[in-house]
Order: structure tokens, then C-alpha cells, then sequence
């Protein structure tokens, strides 16, 4: 889980450091998530992800870490 959400957050931190409009990075965000949506092997690392925020409440390790990889962002 550790893996797939540092993975997301570096992709996200990519797109955003590119140069030109953060509005158009921001877009295109938003079309890969779409993309990766309607991929049925791909789609999977998103259930994985819900699955393990959906325990932040209940998990003290798993919420620092959410803490802190969202701070990363």
C-alpha cells in the first residue's frame, strides 16, 4: 500500500513541476486518473488505496503516514 501510494504521490508531484499552466497540469491529473479508471489491471491499485485511507480513522501508522505523504504533496 506504502508503495503504490508513494508512487501516486511522486506522479502527482511530476506533473505539477513541469513547466507551463498548473491549471493544464492540474488537467491532465485528472485524465490520467480518469485513464487509469477504466483500466481494469491498473484500476485495482486505486481499490487498494480507498481501501487502506477507508482504515485512517482506526490506524495510527497508517494515518501518519497518509499525514505525511500528503504533506509531501
Amino acid at each position: 500500500m506504502k508503495h503504490y501510494a508513494r508512487e501516486k504521490t511522486t506522479a502527482v508531484i511530476s506533473y505539477l513541476e513541469r513547466p507551463g499552466s498548473v491549471k493544464e497540469s492540474i488537467a491532465e491529473i485528472f485524465r490520467e486518473i480518469v485513464t487509469v479508471l477504466k483500466d481494469e489491471s491498473r484500476c485495482k491499485e486505486c481499490f487498494i488505496l480507498l481501501s487502506a485511507i477507508d482504515q485512517v480513522p482506526h490506524d495510527t501508522e497508517m494515518a501518519a503516514f497518509f499525514n505525511a505523504d500528503m504533506a509531501r504533496m
